[in-house]
């Protein structure tokens, strides 16, 4: 199973890794990529370079960032691939220990909406919707009902 972590940050508190956290999360990428839990993950760039879109009844707005009104903000992501939630916690919390007593960060761990027999994140939704080949199911949006409501 898939599952989600993201890591939330107080991007105001100046935080910055120190040779020894990036060297250690370093052997730690390193071996969930060789063990194959760590399907992908990355850092976000600060949110003065992001922008926040919203669509509100048939209007998209756009905020330019940093967005001052927010104090935690998702720093970076991690997709585990995990047996359970449990052991996707367990990951989640190796990543988590290897920043040592210096730091407060908070990770959040969430599995993605299932379709059909699949697990697959939006963008694995539309690149299904596109393939051709006979032996892969196609995919198409409108059978894609999401239930985010709980």
């Amino acid at each position: 199973m898939r599952f989600l972590s993201m890591i939330r940050i107080d991007e105001k508190g100046g935080q910055k890794p120190s040779e020894r956290l990036m060297a250690e999360m370093g052997k730690l990428m390193e071996e969930a990529t060789r063990e194959g839990w760590l399907v992908a993950t990355a850092g976000l760039r600060p949110t003065g370079e992001g922008k926040r879109m919203r669509w509100n009844r048939g209007k998209v707005t756009k905020t330019d960032g940093p967005f001052t009104e927010t104090k935690e903000v998702i720093g970076g992501y991690a997709v585990l691939e995990a047996k359970s939630k449990q052991d996707a916690i367990e990951l989640t919390r190796r990543f988590l220990k290897v920043h040592g007593d210096d730091w407060d960060i908070e990770c959040e761990v969430r599995q993605p909406v299932e379709v059909g027999n699949h697990t697959l994140f939006l963008g694995e939704i539309v690149n299904a919707a596109f393939l051709k080949d006979e032996e892969t199911p196609v995919l198409r949006m409108e059978d894609t009902r999401m239930n985010y409501g709980g």
